[in-house]
């Protein structure tokens, strides 16, 4: 005899032919909290953090109930930060291209994500001492996360992601949004 816990976890689900993980198209929307933290080595490695809001599109396909390819575009705008004691204006958007490993194809699907890609920031600075800049850069982009679905095609995702590179600085994203699989 079953428990009803594992019968309400695998409804709908006969191996990996689950209602919920099926292959195909999706486009998500996200909002997030993001939190940079930076370092600055000509103040003996002094680290500062800064928090703003950002806004994420996703656009991917599933390949398997357990695998799906991904493209995030995150775009940081306007964010009033005071970082080391002055005041700056970043402007970011990053993309990554990401591979999603679903751990379990039920209606509610835990994932890994991981991915690299380029990022632009733009900095402006009222500070004598630093100008504005734009530099290019490219970023690793590791987390985890989870989709629930309220149905087939609509789900409610939670992301925690990590985004690290080639620059002095890391991404932490924690984001909410809704994502449609066609």
């Amino acid at each position: 005899m079953a428990s009803a816990l594992t019968a309400g976890a695998v409804e709908g689900d006969e191996g990996d032919a689950s209602p919920y993980a099926q292959e195909g198209p999706f486009v998500g929307v996200r909002g997030s909290l993001l939190t940079t933290v930076f370092t600055d080595d000509s103040q003996g490695g002094s680290v500062d953090s800064a928090v703003g809001l950002s806004g994420i599109l996703d656009v991917g396909y599933r390949l398997h109930p357990h695998l799906a390819l991904e493209g995030v575009l995150e775009v940081a705008y306007g964010a009033n930060w005071l970082i080391f004691d002055e005041d700056y204006d970043l402007t970011s958007a990053t993309f990554t291209a990401n591979a999603r490993l679903f751990l379990l194809p039920w209606r509610a699907q835990p994932y890994l994500v991981a991915g690299f890609g380029p990022a632009i920031t733009h900095v402006d600075s009222d500070s004598p001492r630093k100008k504005s800049k734009t530099r290019g850069h490219f970023v690793g982009r590791a987390g985890l996360g989870a989709d629930f679905y309220a149905t087939e095609s609509l789900s409610l995702g939670l992301e925690l992601a990590f985004g690290f590179g080639t620059s002095d600085y890391l991404q932490i994203t924690p984001s909410l949004g809704l994502a449609y699989r066609f």
